[in-house]
């Protein structure tokens, strides 16, 4: 999980100054909140792989179970 964060980190880091260089605010919230997303999404697997994924929250909100 740590090399996850790190790695995630290390692009974050890239990418955001070449985003505050080229002055566009909106680019960088909304990298910044799929980053957030990203690590959110991470850590939720890596806590503990063998549950539910997001997947199968999403067939079941949906109604598509068995089709």
């Amino acid at each position: 999980m740590i090399y996850y964060v790190l790695v995630l980190a290390a692009g974050i880091l890239i990418d955001v100054k070449d985003l505050k260089e080229s002055n566009n605010k909106s680019d960088l919230i909304f990298y910044i909140l799929l980053t957030i997303l990203a690590l959110g999404l991470g850590i939720y697997y890596y806590l503990d792989p063998t549950r539910h994924g997001i997947s199968e929250y999403v067939i079941k909100m949906l109604n598509m179970e068995g089709v």
